[in-house]
């Protein structure tokens, strides 16, 4: 996570932006966070499956902030690709086993 000097969320760094410099000497003291941070694509607790799955889609990550509606820059959790899946099966079972009913 990339942060401002209010401690505000401000962008993630992913691998994909870290890799290419991680063994560059003479880069770590010339690179920073700032500089390589993708921009900031969170989610809210009142976003639907669906918004969080377009936002995995928009972004490629490989998991995503949740942020509280009320107070941006504050960080509650991540949604993982895999908990974001595990939470579709859950649902068509759950309306699959209504339907059966």
């Amino acid at each position: 996570l990339v942060v401002n000097d209010e401690g505000e969320f401000t962008g993630i760094l992913s691998v994909r932006s870290v890799r290419p410099g991680m063994f560059e000497k003479g880069l770590d003291n010339l690179v920073l966070a700032k500089d390589i941070s993708q921009p900031a694509v969170p989610i809210s607790l009142q976003d639907s499956l669906y918004e969080a799955l377009m936002k995995f889609v928009e972004v490629d990550y490989g998991q995503i902030p949740v942020i509280d509606q009320e107070e941006p820059g504050k960080i509650l959790g991540f949604l993982t690709h895999e908990d974001l899946m595990r939470a579709y099966r859950n649902e068509i079972v759950r309306r699959k086993g209504e339907m059966e009913d």
